[in-house]
């Protein structure tokens, strides 16, 4: 027992003395087991269970996008309109994320056509998260609006986008094009 306690304050005081070096070593040592459990899981796990893993991952992501969404939803009225816009944005990749989920190719949801369909709404999603992001950092709007407006623009245009990505195998080009222009002007 008193070994133990000479150790405890041997690491304490080696902490206090060197406490940012002691804080990079315990990451990389958490961050090399991280990649050991990984390598191990993604043999013995991942490959096997490819579409349960993917699917519950993915509705653990939808999941926590829609607790933020609700969060923001009951507090509208007494949050700032930063949380309002994160709020309605995660809301947006919610529904790109479940999109995403529901065309995972290995699922056989989508079209022969569209191999790459759960990409498009996954980057969607990806791109949605971003703009939500960088638009509440940028926002000086101080009055709030109704949110029963905002979330039938929200859910129109989510639709709308949806629908866009789905219906246009031969429009492919002019979407990225449309994205890339879009990226370069925020």
């Amino acid at each position: 027992m008193k070994a133990n306690m000479e150790t405890y304050k041997w690491l304490a005081n080696i902490k206090s003395r060197f406490p940012i070096t002691v804080l990079i070593i315990e990451y990389i040592l958490i961050l090399f087991f991280c990649f050991m459990l990984a390598d191990i899981l993604e043999d013995h796990l991942w490959k096997k269970n490819l579409i349960l893993l993917h699917t519950s991952f993915e509705l653990i992501c939808v999941f926590t996008a829609m607790v933020i969404f609700v969060i923001v939803w009951y507090v509208y009225n007494s949050t700032s309109c930063r949380n309002q816009i994160i709020g309605f944005g995660f809301l947006v990749v919610a529904i790109f994320d479940t999109l995403h989920t529901l065309y995972f190719v290995p699922l056989n949801y989508a079209p022969q056509t569209y191999f790459d369909l759960s990409a498009r709404y996954w980057m969607l999603g990806r791109f949605a998260e971003a703009i939500a992001l960088l638009y509440s950092l940028a926002i000086k709007f101080k009055g709030g609006l109704n949110k029963y407006i905002v979330l039938l623009f929200t859910l129109g245009g989510s639709f709308c986008i949806s629908s866009l990505i789905y219906f246009s195998a031969s429009y492919s080009d002019v979407l990225i094009t449309c994205f890339m222009l879009i990226n370069k002007l925020f």
